[in-house]
């Protein structure tokens, strides 16, 4: 089982998943984001070969951030979510493409991943945005739906795939398999 701490949360992903913290990866810290420092990348790539499925997770804490500022991202009136998340998408694919071609760490699994995508094989890209009830009142009030948003970023994404989905600890059931979300107290 493999464990990652991420804004407080704990995701534990079994041993069919391989998985990796993109923006501690060597790849792309020494040779994009040095290279072009307005380059962001997402949390977590997972393989799960078993599964055929390439996974993209970007991790959003709310936890404590009800402020407007943060209420207004999520509902998409300024600073959309949406589009920060698919920016993101978008770089690690770069990432993962540049580190196909000039790794010197990686290269046999970014060029697993990249041979998977060139097949059309599943990719899943989840935006983990975690709330707590402060932040979910304020939502509610200002009409929040996950639904709206996760479409919105549908719309950002359907270059790439249609697989798309906005979980949090409140709506995950676990199914996705050998993937467990739990909050770090």
């Amino acid at each position: 089982m493999k464990e990652f701490n991420e804004s407080g949360l704990l995701f534990r992903f079994s041993d069919q998943w391989e998985v990796y913290q993109l923006d501690k990866e060597a790849d792309y810290r020494e040779k994009i984001c040095k290279k072009v420092p307005e380059t962001k990348s997402i949390d977590f790539v997972g393989f799960n070969e078993s599964k055929n499925i390439l996974l993209f997770i970007e991790v959003k804490s709310f936890r404590g951030y009800g402020d407007r500022t943060n209420i207004q991202r999520l509902t998409g009136e300024n600073d959309d979510i949406t589009v920060e998340v698919a920016q993101k998408v978008r770089d690690s694919l770069a990432a993962i493409i540049g580190g196909a071609r000039h790794s010197t760490n990686l290269p046999d699994k970014w060029k697993k991943y990249i041979d998977h995508l060139n097949k059309g094989k599943k990719l899943k890209v989840i935006a983990w945005v975690e709330l707590d009830v402060s932040t979910e009142n304020l939502l509610k009030r200002a009409n929040f739906n996950i639904g709206t948003r996760r479409n919105a970023l549908r719309k950002r994404l359907t270059w790439l795939t249609s697989d798309i989905q906005i979980l949090n600890t409140q709506n995950y059931n676990n199914e996705l398999e050998g993937m467990e979300v739990s909050v770090v107290n």
